[in-house]
């Protein structure tokens, strides 16, 4: 035989068998535990709510939870009222007590001690003292750093040139050790196509006169080759003597030419060591240039 409950929670109607009296069941529509009333059958108490011992109500988890919550916010809201009204109302006594002191008997006393009015000895009022004082007021101007693009620009032209330079320098080492002549050409073509529009007029002269200085060292291996080729070739071509007087004759005129390519070589050496003094004005120029342009742009070159 089956009783009808309502659900405390839902407050459904439920169909309950009589032997199932004394027990705990869930609500199937919103899972509520029920305690079926032994005595009372048609009695539904939640179990939530019951004490195991005592059968006394108890506070459900979601109830302190939600208590808990409200606490909170009351603090939250205290304190947001507290910074957003107290500390104004605050800020705002002291301001008048400020005026007040500002404007207490004894400075009363001394604005009125010329027959009660407050106007000043050349006649003129206190408001328009004050009105004088705020038109003759002038807002400090704020200056911003403005940027120099041309500035800017001109330092990494020259940078850039530099940069080339220190490129040429390093390109051609190996030329030095096996053929002076490349070595010299290479050094003054690629000292020309170093950029030298729109940098600093220094450094394009410099520029210039170690083009200069570096086709002299072409021009003088070159010629030195030139006049010494045809001698090397006559000692190349002699040939096997078939006698001993003709030995003698071939002896005689490779000494000869022995000694003229000594003599060539002699000079073109001396010719080339008296460029040596313009190459190290040229290279303590270039050290004194870097430092000054370096000063000028405000960039390491």
């Amino acid at each position: 035989m089956s009783i009808k409950v309502q659900c405390p929670g839902c407050q459904a109607k439920l169909s309950v068998r009589e032997d199932n009296a004394g027990q705990a069941h869930r609500c199937p529509r919103c899972q509520q535990p029920i305690a079926i009333d032994g005595k009372n059958l048609a009695a539904a108490i939640p179990v939530a709510t019951m004490s195991p011992a005592t059968g006394a109500p108890r506070v459900p988890k979601l109830q302190k939870i939600r208590s808990r919550a409200g606490r909170l916010l009351k603090w939250v809201l205290i304190s947001l009222t507290v910074v957003c009204v107290a500390i104004p109302v605050l800020l705002l006594s002291l301001i008048g007590l400020a005026a007040l002191i500002k404007g207490s008997p004894a400075n009363s006393q001394a604005a009125t001690s010329s027959g009660g009015d407050s106007s000043s000895g050349d006649g003129t009022t206190a408001t328009e003292n004050l009105d004088s004082s705020i038109a003759a007021y002038t807002a400090p101007v704020i200056e911003t750093p403005q940027v120099d693009t041309a500035a800017q620009e001109a330092a990494a032209r020259n940078q850039e040139a530099w940069r080339q330079l220190a490129l040429c320098d390093n390109r051609y080492e190996r030329l030095s050790r096996e053929s002076p002549l490349e070595y010299w050409e290479a050094m003054r073509q690629g000292y020309g196509e170093i950029d030298v529009r729109n940098v600093d007029l220094e450094f394009a002269g410099l520029v210039e006169d170690y083009r200069t200085l570096f086709l002299d060292h072409a021009n003088t291996h070159r010629q030195w080759a030139q006049e010494r080729q045809p001698l090397v070739n006559v000692l190349e071509g002699v040939p096997v003597p078939e006698s001993f007087a003709e030995g003698l004759v071939i002896g005689f005129a490779g000494g000869v030419t022995m000694q003229a390519i000594d003599e060539l070589d002699t000079r073109y050496q001396n010719q080339i060591s008296s460029l040596q003094p313009r190459m190290e004005e040229l290279r303590e120029r270039e050290s004194t240039l870097r430092a000054t342009m370096t000063a000028r742009h405000g960039v390491p070159m």
